[in-house]
C-alpha cells in the first residue's frame, strides 16, 4: 500500500511570526525532520515501511507563522493482515493499517484523527481480484505493560470479484 502520511500539531517554541515571517514555509523536510520533535507514531502491523526518494526524499515541512508544523511523507507498507477464506470467492477481507505512538502513553500526548475526511483515497483504487468496499478509521486505547496508549486502526475492507476464479 503506497500512502501520504501526514500529522499536524501546533508547537508555539517555532513560531516564525517572532523572526517576522507573515506566510507558511514549506521546504523538503528530510533534512529537518531529524531535528525537531515529532510525534512517534508507528503502524504496529507493518512487515515492512519504506520511504521514497525519487527524485528527493518525498517528505513536505509546512510552518505557519504561529507555530502550526505539518508534515507529509510518502510511505509505501506491507502490513500483516488476518485474513479469513472460508467463503473464497465470495469472501470479504479486511486489513487493518494500525497506528500507536512508541513512546508517549495517552496522558503525555493527545492524537486525534483531523476532523473531515481523516482517512480518504485520492483517486480510484483499481485492483486486478478485489472491489474496494470500505475504507474507515477509529480510535481505541490499549493497555500494555508500559503504559496506556490510544491506537488507530484505519480499515480497508475488498471483497473478490466472484468471476476471478473462472478466468
Amino acid at each position: 500500500m503506497e500512502m501520504d502520511f501526514r500529522q499536524a500539531w501546533q508547537d508555539p517554541r517555532i513560531s516564525l511570526r517572532r523572526f517576522g515571517h507573515t506566510q507558511n514555509v514549506t521546504v523538503n523536510g528530510a533534512s529537518l525532520l531529524g531535528r525537531m520533535w515529532t510525534p512517534d507514531l508507528y503502524f504496529v502491523n507493518a512487515k515492512e515501511v519504506r520511504t521514497h526518494s525519487v527524485t528527493m526524499p518525498n517528505q513536505l515541512l509546512r510552518l505557519s507563522p504561529d507555530g502550526d508544523v505539518l508534515i507529509s511523507i510518502r510511505l509505501s507498507l506491507k502490513l500483516s493482515c488476518l485474513m479469513f477464506f472460508y467463503y473464497f470467492p465470495f469472501d470479504k477481507q479486511k486489513c487493518f493499517a494500525q497506528l500507536r505512538p512508541y513512546i508517549h502513553t495517552l496522558d503525555q500526548v493527545e492524537f486525534v484523527w483531523r476532523e473531515n475526511d481523516p482517512v480518504f483515497l485520492q483517486g480510484p483504487i483499481q485492483m486486478q481480484d478485489f472491489d474496494l468496499n470500505e475504507l474507515s478509521y477509529e480510535n481505541y486505547t490499549i493497555e500494555v505493560e508500559n503504559g496506556t496508549f490510544l491506537e488507530w486502526p484505519s480499515k480497508l475492507s475488498c471483497s473478490s470479484h466472484s468471476y476471478s476464479t473462472l478466468d
